[in-house]
């Protein structure tokens, strides 16, 4: 069976394929207490000292194929992630990825891009 996986994923990551034919992750279901207890989605995007990359904060309540759909939203808006610390407290999600792309000098691209995550969380 373990051949037959490693095969399996050789074949599917050398074949070419478009950002925008990524599909967003399937409907989770939440766990009772998040239902209970929602936390607010968070978005922060600000430049490091340096101005060349920024930092991109990230707080929602967990779920299954976030990270997935965080990383989604970045390749397709051309975005570079260059460090990540992701961090799960129970129900809560704390990632902060270090991040890196052309579309994101403009004011109006970092606002757009805050808005798309906004809306995955």
């Amino acid at each position: 069976m373990l051949a037959l996986v490693e095969v399996e994923l050789a074949e599917r990551l050398q074949r070419s394929f478009a950002v925008e034919d990524l599909k967003p992750a399937a409907p989770a279901r939440l766990s009772r207490r998040s239902r209970a207890f929602p936390l607010p989605p968070k978005v922060d995007l600000r430049a490091d000292e340096s101005g060349k990359r920024y930092h991109l904060s990230v707080t929602s309540t967990d779920r299954t194929g976030l990270l997935y759909d965080i990383a989604r939203v970045l390749s397709q808006n051309g975005v570079d992630i260059y460090g990540a610390r992701v961090a799960t407290l129970g129900e809560r999600a704390e990632d902060i990825f270090t991040v890196s792309g052309e579309r994101l000098g403009s004011e109006k691209d970092r606002l757009r891009l805050e808005r798309e995550l906004l809306v995955v969380l």
